[in-house]
C-alpha cells in the first residue's frame, strides 16, 4: 500500500490538491478584503459567508482527493503483493484494535481528530475514528474501513482468490 503511494505519485497529487485548496481560500480572503465589485458592497452577508464557506469547500475537495488516492493505493498494493485479503485482514485488525481502545476510553487527543494535520498519516482511523456517517464522511482523510475491505475483497474475487 505505502509503496503504491510512491509509485502513484500521491505526494505530488496531494501537493497539487493542497495548493488548489490554498488558492481557493486565498482568493476568498482577497475578495473579502479588496471587494468583489458592487455585489459585495450590497450584500456583506454574502461576503462574510464566502470567507467561511470557501475554505470549507477547499478542504472537502482536498480530502476527497486524499480518499481517492487511498483507494487507489489499496488497489495498487493488492495487485503488487498479490494478496488483497491480507491487506483487508490488516485493516480489519487495525479498526478492531482502535475500537477496543475507544471503548476503554483511551485516545481522543486533538492530534487524533479527523481534521487534524496528522489524520493523513494514519492507516485507519485511530481509536475507532471520530467521524461516523452522513456529512461527516466528507471530512474523512481515508475511506471507511468497511468500504476499503469491500473493495479489496472485490479485487480478490477478480484475482480468483475467493468465490
Amino acid at each position: 500500500h505505502e509503496l503504491s503511494h510512491v509509485y502513484n505519485r500521491d505526494i505530488l497529487i496531494g501537493s497539487v490538491a493542497a495548493t488548489i485548496a490554498t488558492a481557493i481560500t486565498f482568493a476568498a480572503r482577497i475578495g473579502f478584503w479588496f471587494g468583489g465589485g458592487r455585489d459585495s458592497r450590497d450584500n456583506p452577508i454574502a461576503s462574510i459567508a464566502m470567507i467561511f464557506l470557501a475554505p470549507i469547500a477547499a478542504m472537502i475537495l482536498q480530502l476527497a482527493v486524499t480518499r481517492s488516492r487511498e483507494t487507489q493505493a489499496d488497489a495498487s498494493g493488492a495487485e503488487l503483493s498479490g494478496k488483497p485479503l491480507a491487506l483487508a485482514s490488516a485493516l480489519r485488525k487495525l479498526e478492531s484494535g482502535g475500537r477496543q481502545l475507544a471503548r476503554q476510553g483511551i485516545g481522543g487527543t486533538p492530534a487524533e481528530q479527523p481534521t487534524s494535520a496528522f489524520s493523513s498519516l494514519y492507516i485507519s482511523a485511530p481509536f475507532g475514528g471520530l467521524v461516523r456517517g452522513g456529512m461527516g464522511s466528507l471530512f474523512r482523510s481515508h475511506p471507511k474501513t468497511e468500504d476499503r475491505v469491500r473493495n479489496l475483497e472485490s479485487i480478490a474475487r477478480r484475482m480468483g482468490q475467493i468465490a
